[in-house]
């Protein structure tokens, strides 16, 4: 166990400024950029909260704006939150997990009304169970185009397409299936076979959003946002709103201050003193010895309560009466003393004053008496 340096604290000090100094600089721009920018929200593609190309925010208030009651789901799927829900969106979620009891609550809703609609590749165990078939889906070379659907026109698969046989075709292109639709009881499941299409590169294009509100509809209209991460909390955390890399920086620099104030602050447990400790008692005979000196200037003067102090328990541990004069104290002294300290209290001179408090000290740890 250490004590901590001024050279020490005058470098904890600059870490400490200094780290602190660039978490408050990261902080400020987390939260411009959350807060103050229109800066476009990254993520997975087809989430409601992502505004880059193939993100689904475009969609989400395209519907709220024509009336739709729009929520967005952060937890696992239910019979309870399909309770009331009209279209449920479950976009790009090709790769994603639904577990039997979800897939169950949304087999049940859709044959009670529910509109399932997907884009991108199929869903295969959600399809599975809820359809009872996994349409073909083709990866196509990406590519941009038009193709004239009645009077209107729709934009041309960038990723995929799905193969004839697939559903009720809404929208086909020669041999190019784009939008499939399958009934199932009394409701309805429309996969788009590209996300490119209802995202928010393509969704402005022709009459890309006719024909997606037209298949979506304007009731109560739920976005699977736990398939993409978003889970009831959302992103309220400071680290959350910032991007990626800002909150992996923000993270490292609190190990890095951790790190910083361990290695240059104190040390677990109490400090060792600076200088020697002595008890309260032979503290304050120090003290006084030191006023003394500071007074008088006489280090033989000085030292005259010490000696006297020093004479009386050289006679309580010779059994000596108050009557014994020096000379006998002196050599009942020299019994328990060295000589150099027994001169020291008899014999005093300048150099008197650390040997007599030595004797002092060493007279009073000894234990029973001479006799």
């Amino acid at each position: 166990m250490t004590t901590i340096t001024a050279e020490g604290r005058r470098i904890r000090s600059n870490i400490v400024t200094g780290v602190m100094s660039i978490v408050a600089i990261m902080v400020a721009l987390v939260i411009v950029s959350a807060f103050g920018s229109d800066q476009a929200v990254d993520g997975p593609p087809g989430s409601s909260f992502v505004t880059t190309s193939l993100g689904a925010a475009g969609l989400y208030e395209t519907l709220e704006d024509l009336g739709a009651d729009v929520v967005r789901n952060r937890q696992p799927i239910s019979g309870d939150n399909l309770s009331g829900v009209d279209t449920l969106m479950a976009l790009e979620v090709g790769g994603m997990f639904y577990d039997p009891f979800e897939r169950a609550a949304i087999r049940n809703a859709v044959e009670s009304g529910l509109t399932l609609v997907t884009s991108g590749p199929p869903n295969a165990e959600l399809l599975d169970r809820v359809v009872g078939t996994v349409p073909e889906w083709i990866p196509s070379t990406p590519r941009d185009g038009r193709l004239t659907i009645g009077t209107g026109m729709f934009t041309a698969p960038r990723f995929g397409v799905f193969a004839p046989g697939s559903g009720l075709p809404l929208v086909v292109a020669g041999d190019r299936h784009l939008v499939v639709v399958f009934t199932v009881g009394e409701g309805r499941v429309v996969l788009f076979s590209d996300t490119a299409s209802v995202g928010n590169q393509g969704l402005g294009l022709f009459d890309n959003a006719e024909i997606a509100v037209g298949q979506v509809g304007l009731g109560t209209v739920m976005f699977d946002e736990f398939r993409h991460g978003f889970t009831e909390q959302g992103t309220t955390g400071l680290l959350d709103a910032a991007p990626q890399s800002w909150s992996n920086t923000l993270r490292l620099l609190g190990v890095a201050l951790v790190i910083a104030l361990i290695a240059y602050g104190r040390r677990f447990g109490p400090p060792e003193p600076q200088g020697r400790s002595f008890v309260p008692s032979r503290r304050q005979l120090i003290d006084s010895v030191a006023a003394s000196l500071r007074r008088t200037g006489s280090p033989i003067g000085a030292t005259e309560p010490i000696r006297n102090l020093a004479k009386h328990e050289v006679r309580r541990k010779g059994m000596l009466g108050p009557e014994a004069t020096d000379a006998e104290l002196r050599t009942a002294a020299a019994d328990l003393l060295p000589p150099e300290e027994v001169d020291a209290i008899f014999s005093p001179g300048p150099d008197s004053v650390m040997l007599a408090d030595r004797a002092l000290a060493r007279l009073r740890s000894v234990s029973g008496n001479i006799r």
